[in-house]
């Protein structure tokens, strides 16, 4: 499985200052380089943890994702 982010500089992504009650969105493209289709799901690894950031995922967390090659 090669799957990769599109921009490797998005490795880190910073939300900079946000304002009580502001909204910022930031899309992170990812890139099958693999010959064949990848089924994977994303999550966070703490879940707890990543509820008392105020962090959202818009992906449905329970649903898997397909990209086919070079997708």
């Amino acid at each position: 499985m090669l799957l990769d982010l599109k921009d490797p500089d998005q490795m880190y992504t910073d939300f900079g200052a946000v304002s009580v009650n502001a909204d910022v969105t930031k899309v992170i493209p990812l890139i099958n380089r693999s010959a064949k289709a990848i089924k994977f799901r994303i999550e966070p690894g703490n879940k707890e943890k990543f509820a008392k950031s105020f962090l959202t995922l818009s992906h449905d967390d329970k649903t898997d994702i397909v990209l086919k090659p070079r997708e």
